[in-house]
């Protein structure tokens, strides 16, 4: 028998050990190969649980951050997220197993707060070439104050998006307004709600224009061109709902535009006390309170308006942009009130003027505002009420009051229940409303000399 010698053997051994280690490694890669097949199968069983939306649409809830945290989900997520969509519009008539019935109907006001932004675009019914707008997974953080809404098919409606703020704030819940937008896009950024008292900073007023607050959405002050303002401005509002605050910062807007306009009244339901400050302040501006002094004023102002719109139309334009006349009446029923004895000729004469101007005014660059506690006193004239296109209404407990401005109540545009210093914005001519927050300001105790300069 042949031996072996030391180097075959040492090569032998050399075999052996190699085996054993490939052994080892089969061994390691198979383990290695369970442990993955087990990670993938906890995976599927996740993604089959957590993103079942169709039949739990609650868990759609957080998934843009889901998204973002593993970039190997993302594009499972989405997939899921776009079928869900799908499934919500696209019929398929009859059901077929194991396709369900669609499109998939949802309760959205059954959803949980965290899973209604994913689905603004049914919510809303906004789609395009058969496609929901959607969310935009990757740029989106509804939990940090974030949505971008995609929407791929057909051009993005920005405007219609605007318009929709007040019911989505009422379905998200409040704070939320477009930051941004472009053909395709729509970004939504939430906001921390403004303070109860806002402080009042003159950086708010602003040249040719009146300032009405802060919108309570964008907060963005908002600002009314005098050229744009309708002839008449109704400002309704309970007691302590804020309005005396707003006129005097209307005032302020009025003051530091002196130059536009050839005068300013301010008729005093209060007999002259609430308004005696401001008299003296400017020779354009006159205080009047005595009955027959606003009686006359009318009747002027109405021969004016007359005698400008026929200078409008002889130069062929219908918007003044300077020398406005403004005509600030505070507590408007002690001035619409019947009066006893032999002045209601003068009285009817007084508010058919008023009517007139009003309806009529505007272009003559007559402004009027019209302030009280109640929108629907018997002694305001319904068709005074309903010629004003503008109207700053503050809160307004009553139903009754509240419908007469508003007609059918919705969370966008009931008053009753406004706090302290805020107030819906309607402008019945652009047809919008909005909300807005009119700022703290105390009693401004002007300068005694009219070379003085207003702030």
């Amino acid at each position: 028998m042949t031996s072996i010698t030391p180097q075959q053997f040492a090569e032998a051994r050399t075999l052996i050990a190699t085996r054993r280690q490939q052994i080892a490694e089969v061994a390691t890669l198979q383990r290695q190969i369970a442990e993955a097949r087990t990670a993938s199968d906890r995976t599927y069983a996740f993604f089959k649980e957590r993103l079942a939306f169709k039949a739990h649409p609650e868990r759609l809830a957080g998934i843009a951050e889901l998204a973002q945290r593993n970039p190997d989900w993302f594009k499972r997520i989405q997939m899921d997220y776009r079928w869900l969509l799908r499934d919500m519009l696209d019929p398929i008539a009859p059901p077929r197993a194991p396709f369900p019935a669609r499109p998939l109907e949802i309760d959205f006001h059954a959803l949980p707060q965290p899973a209604r932004p994913y689905l603004l675009g049914p919510f809303f019914a906004v789609h395009a070439a058969g496609r929901f707008a959607e969310v935009c997974l990757a740029r989106s953080s509804p939990d940090a104050g974030k949505i971008v809404i995609v929407q791929t098919g057909g051009p993005m409606d920005a405007v219609a998006w605007r318009a929709r703020l007040p019911a989505l704030n009422a379905w998200l819940g409040d704070g939320w307004s477009i930051a941004a937008d472009d053909a395709s896009t729509v970004t939504l950024i939430r906001r921390r709600p403004l303070p109860a008292t806002l402080p009042f900073h003159k950086q708010f007023l602003t040249r040719g224009a009146l300032f009405v607050g802060i919108d309570v959405d964008t907060h963005r002050p908002v600002h009314i061109p005098f050229a744009d303002l309708s002839a008449g401005t109704y400002i309704p509002g309970a007691s302590g709902s804020g309005k005396t605050s707003a006129l005097h910062i209307l005032l302020r807007s009025i003051f530091i535009n002196l130059d536009l306009f050839a005068a300013v009244y301010l008729v005093d339901g209060k007999d002259g006390v609430a308004m005696a400050r401001y008299a003296g302040l400017h020779p354009k501006i006159k205080v009047l309170y005595d009955e027959p002094d606003v009686w006359q004023l009318a009747a002027d102002l109405n021969s004016l308006m007359r005698q400008r719109n026929a200078t409008q139309r002889a130069a062929g334009t219908d918007k003044a942009t300077q020398d406005f006349i403004a005509v600030v009446i505070d507590e408007l029923p002690t001035f619409v009130a019947k009066p006893s004895g032999d002045a209601k000729k003068e009285h009817a004469a007084f508010l058919d003027n008023l009517n007139r101007i009003a309806m009529r005014g505007r272009s003559a660059g007559i402004r009027m505002f019209f302030i009280t506690q109640s929108p629907v006193a018997e002694q305001i004239p319904v068709t005074l009420r309903a010629n004003c296109a503008t109207a700053l209404a503050f809160r307004l407990p009553e139903i009754a009051h509240a419908t007469a401005l508003f007609g059918t109540l919705t969370p966008q545009n009931d008053p009753r229940k406004l706090r302290t210093g805020q107030a819906r914005l309607l402008q019945a001519d652009a047809g919008t409303l909005a909300t807005v927050q009119v700022p703290f300001a105390a009693l401004w105790n002007p300068p005694r000399t009219p070379t003085e300069p207003p702030p």
